[in-house]
């Protein structure tokens, strides 16, 4: 005698299948992105690297310095400061752009990457073994990086008639 599989048994091997799928595209997907932002990471060290590499050998001071690494269509910006030589993670990453320069573009267009003065530019082509995917700006510093400093005039002690510049450099509290 012959045994077949009812309509009843199939449709709930159906079911079962679909909702294991259900879980696991979401899954998928964010593994799938992590991987993503960690090579991103990993070309950026990489071309962190050459870069202080560069200056240590042409005798050149480090600047500030902006990666820009695109995986996948989506574009992830470090920065490092001088002296630090630690990637320190944009809070906006991933970015969303069809290119490595209108990612760039972006970036300059809404504030998140800012030019600190003369000689800023791009040195991409200078520097030794840059993977295709990534592009330096020196000269350039991360705004999303830190959160706002909100200083009052009698909350450091100043009169309300007194003007002074102040100035610093503020680090996150999260590396990468």
């Amino acid at each position: 005698m012959k045994r077949a599989f009812s309509i009843v048994e199939l449709i709930i091997v159906i079911v079962v299948i679909g909702i294991f799928a259900a879980i696991l595209f979401p899954v998928m997907s964010n593994i799938i992105d992590s991987a993503n932002a960690k090579s991103a990471l990993s070309d950026d060290k990489n071309t962190l690297t050459n870069y202080v590499a560069y200056c240590e050998s042409n005798q050149k001071p480090q600047r500030n310095t902006c990666f820009i690494a695109q995986k996948a269509k989506a574009h992830y910006a470090f920065g490092c400061f001088k002296g630090v030589n630690e990637h320190i993670e944009s809070k906006n990453n991933p970015y969303k752009a069809d290119s490595l320069q209108d990612a760039v573009n972006m970036l300059i267009d809404t504030e998140s990457m800012v030019q600190l003065g003369a000689g800023s530019k791009n040195i991409t082509n200078i520097l030794p073994e840059v993977p295709e995917n990534v592009l330096v700006y020196e000269g350039y510093s991360l705004t999303p990086i830190a959160d706002q400093a909100l200083l009052s005039k009698s909350r450091i002690g100043l009169y309300p008639t007194e003007t002074y510049t102040l100035s610093t450099t503020l680090l996150p509290d999260r590396q990468v």
